[in-house]
């Protein structure tokens, strides 16, 4: 939104900052020289821009969690011109979810985990460095996964309609087995996507005793 209110950050700040559409234009010493302000905002108007060197700088938020449930972390992270040392890295409650160092050029890449949370605040953060360059890093959600259940299971002829809810950054499976004493379970059909969180899947498979299970997939 302009600004890193409400993240707790480490670094120089004279090189690393909220990067705008029109930056340049209000700042003469921003941006990298041959690459435009916007190459830093992956959607609306900002997005932040990591020229950290030497050491690595940081940002990071305290969330509230509820332990035991599960979160979708994503994010979108650029780095426009080549030049080492670089390195990028995400961690969410201490634990690295990424770490990459030495990076080429490269143009916005999309990042997604689901991580669980063991604690009412968690800490989303983010570390870097580019000695020679900069970084753009924008677009950071973090959701809460739905639990894994169906919420309506309809019978038809033979034929069964089950429908549930989810993210839509996530695909799901269904899968079934005759018997709850098995470990064999089966894939029933294709993995699942929804751009409105809604969804659902028939089971044509005929009139046996069938028991299904959801399961979300990266």
């Amino acid at each position: 939104t302009g600004d890193f209110a409400g993240w707790r950050h480490d670094f120089e700040n004279d090189v690393n900052w909220v990067s705008s559409i029109d930056y340049s234009r209000f700042n003469t010493d921003a941006g990298l020289p041959g690459v435009p302000d916007e190459a830093f905002v992956h959607s609306g108007y900002y997005g932040a821009f990591f020229g950290q060197n030497t050491t690595l700088g940081s940002l990071a938020k305290t969330l509230p969690t509820v332990p035991g449930r599960r979160y979708r972390v994503s994010f979108w992270y650029t780095n426009p011109l080549s030049g080492n040392p670089n390195a990028f890295q995400a961690r969410w409650d201490g634990v690295l979810l990424l770490d990459r160092t030495d990076m080429p050029a490269f143009d916005w890449r999309l990042e997604q985990f689901t991580v669980p949370a063991s604690a009412a605040n968690t800490d989303l953060e983010f570390r870097f460095r580019n000695d020679d360059n900069a970084i753009g890093l924008d677009d950071v959600r973090v959701e809460v996964v739905p639990p894994l259940r169906f919420d309506d299971v309809q019978r038809n002829q033979g034929s069964v309609l089950l429908r549930w809810s989810g993210l839509p950054s996530l695909a799901y499976r269904v899968q079934f087995t005759p018997d709850l004493t098995s470990v064999d379970w089966q894939n029933l059909g294709d993995a699942v996507r929804s751009v409105d969180g809604q969804f659902s899947l028939v089971d044509a498979g005929g009139s046996e005793r069938r028991f299904y299970r959801l399961i979300d997939l990266p």
